[in-house]
């Protein structure tokens, strides 16, 4: 069966497309408590589907987790000089462990979707980046790091341009 793993699902939006244009087995990963908690609600109806309430990163522990106003949240501290920053604690989770956790032995597809965390969340496959097929990262911010680790990890990229948040284009990363 084909695994698809969506980092930062969010609201879904994502997680439900790939749901119904596949038959993939899909997980996604959404630390933030209420967007989980909705997230897990509309999953009832979905066995195909595990939402699990963590955030990817490179360590498996605890990290406070900023969110912000919009309902969306990152690890990332807010910027220096902003005030009233609102945060809890939430688990980590590499996706080697996760792997390993979840019997996963492939991921098809890979969805990044977490502002600024891109590298850290592929640096979190560890041994088992050759276990991935391909994907897609949402970019936020220009992370030229990102290209070159998927490229000194064997994989070949492909630049989005109509799609992406602010000017940064989605890469697409595959292996031939």
């Amino acid at each position: 069966m084909t695994t698809i793993v969506d980092v930062g699902a969010y609201t879904g939006a994502e997680t439900f497309k790939f749901l119904l244009d596949s038959d993939a087995q899909v997980f996604s990963f959404e630390p933030e408590p209420q967007q989980f908690r909705e997230l897990h609600q509309k999953a009832a109806s979905f066995p195909r589907l595990t939402v699990l309430p963590f955030a990817v990163d490179i360590g498996d522990n605890q990290e406070p987790l900023f969110h912000k106003s919009d309902g969306q949240s990152t690890l990332d501290p807010p910027m220096f000089g902003t005030t009233g920053a609102k945060f809890s604690m939430t688990w980590t989770i590499r996706l080697d462990t996760f792997m390993y956790l979840y019997s996963v032995f492939e991921i098809d597809y890979l969805h990044v979707d977490a502002p600024f965390r891109e590298e850290m969340i592929l640096e979190s496959l560890g041994n088992h980046v050759d276990r991935v097929k391909g994907g897609r990262i949402r970019r936020y911010g220009h992370r030229s790091v990102v290209p070159t680790w998927l490229l000194d990890h064997g994989f070949d990229i492909a630049v989005d341009s109509t799609t992406g948040h602010f000017t940064e284009p989605d890469i697409r990363f595959f292996r031939n």
